[in-house]
């Protein structure tokens, strides 16, 4: 009888350390991260970066006709309001957006056009 008490005792310990380690996974302290959505409808090559606080970051390069995701870094969301830069291979003018004030959870949708000044720019919060 005694050695069937454990029985119990031991799986509610195995039950509390595994909710408890589930609680303070670092999935959970982190914060949502800031997705940008890249449509590229332009002829050539797009370097997109994102500029805050006189950094430049190279997020990825998209192809004509592709559809690209990226993760904006923390670090550069902690520098301040975010400016997207298309920037085509061709040496043509860049494409710069407005400077977003970005929120972890948000989703920025840029979508190159075939005309780049036309460009546009929506954030879903």
């Amino acid at each position: 009888m005694h050695r069937t008490s454990w029985i119990p005792i031991a799986a509610l310990i195995l039950v509390g350390s595994a909710c408890a380690h589930r609680g303070t996974s670092a999935d959970t302290d982190q914060p949502l991260p800031v997705r940008v959505h890249v449509t590229n409808d332009y002829a050539l090559q797009v370097d997109v970066y994102a500029e805050a606080g006189g950094t430049s970051y190279l997020m990825g390069t998209v192809s004509p006709g592709i559809d690209s995701r990226f993760v904006l870094r923390q670090a550069v969301l902690a520098l301040g309001p975010v400016e997207l830069v298309a920037r085509p291979r061709g040496g043509e003018r860049p494409f710069r957006s407005q400077r977003l004030l970005l929120a972890p959870g948000d989703v920025v949708e840029l979508e190159i056009t075939s005309t780049l000044i036309n460009s546009t720019v929506n954030v879903r919060h």
